[in-house]
């Protein structure tokens, strides 16, 4: 596993608020933080920590945009003639099973 590399990241006065904020237990951010991403931040998390949690959750949701998107357009492809092989494919199953 290649080891991690270090990036600076500039924060807006608001990103860095928000960043304080999913850091802080109790608060409304913290709290949907952990139901958007599943993870649960512990009490001493560091800035690192939160951020790259943040971000993480972000990749996370955006990959499954990615699969979402790539589902409907592979179901906006099929034709007619790719559902007609599909049926008849099942109905050969279908007896075979029977």
């Amino acid at each position: 596993m290649p080891s991690p590399t270090r990036k600076n990241l500039s924060l807006q006065r608001d990103e860095q608020e928000f960043v304080n904020w999913v850091r802080s237990a109790g608060t409304a951010e913290r709290w949907a933080f952990r139901k958007v991403s599943g993870l649960e931040l512990s009490e001493s998390a560091s800035e690192a920590e939160v951020l790259r949690a943040i971000f993480k959750t972000g990749m996370r949701v955006i990959e499954e945009q990615v699969t979402t998107d790539g589902y409907a357009a592979l179901a906006a492809s099929r034709t007619d003639a790719d559902t007609q092989a599909r049926d008849a494919v099942r109905r050969r199953g279908a007896r075979y099973r029977d």
